[in-house]
């Protein structure tokens, strides 16, 4: 089945890389797939997980503008009842799509609901910590990155979100991020290319 259909199954994806078909175009469309089909089962299953799962898809995918519209639409969220996990998913996958579309001060604010949601929980704090280090403010994403880490989250994880900050962040953010790691100590191999 072409991939403008449904998305390619693992299988399908392993065969495409082993003949050095699979790039990152080919990923991204696959992404929007798995979005749209996770989206239909939400919307018709009546599968609440399912529109976390979509809002992942799509963000992986690059493709924000339904889910953010969607998401907005469903704020705050009252269909998740008192499951608090499915709603902090909710608030905090709300934010991520605001942080990718650089609506730094709507993503903060869903991020602080979702850690009085689940104070527990490291997702809403690692949400936290990307957005201030995106927008120069620190001391704020350490902290934010150092209670992530003590809810669990992995010293590797850690790495590769610093990792993605830095290189998702504007030029003059990303002058200043590469000073302020180097004086907190993070060793990074990525930190000394240019």
């Amino acid at each position: 089945m072409p991939l403008h259909k449904k998305p390619i199954t693992q299988e399908e994806m392993a065969w495409l890389s082993d003949v050095g078909f699979y790039n990152e175009l080919i990923e991204q469309k696959n992404h929007i797939q798995l979005a749209h089909q996770h989206y239909q089962n939400w919307k018709q299953k009546n599968m609440p997980w399912e529109l976390v799962n979509a809002s992942a898809a799509y963000r992986k995918g690059g493709e924000l503008k339904k889910i953010r519209k969607t998401l907005n639409e469903q704020y705050p969220f009252a269909h998740s009842g008192k499951d608090k996990k499915l709603k902090s998913a909710l608030l905090t996958t709300f934010g991520g799509v605001c942080r990718d579309q650089e609506d730094f001060t709507r993503g903060i604010e869903l991020g602080h609901e979702a850690h009085k949601v689940t104070p527990l929980n490291f997702r809403p704090c690692t949400l936290l910590g990307a957005i201030y280090l995106s927008t120069g403010e620190f001391d704020l994403g350490h902290e934010w990155y150092g209670k992530a880490k003590d809810r669990g989250f992995t010293q590797n994880a850690y790495d590769n979100d610093i990792k993605s900050v830095y290189f998702r962040a504007s030029d003059e953010i990303k002058s200043r991020l590469k000073q302020n790691l180097i004086a907190t100590g993070h060793k990074y191999d990525w930190l000394s290319n240019p």
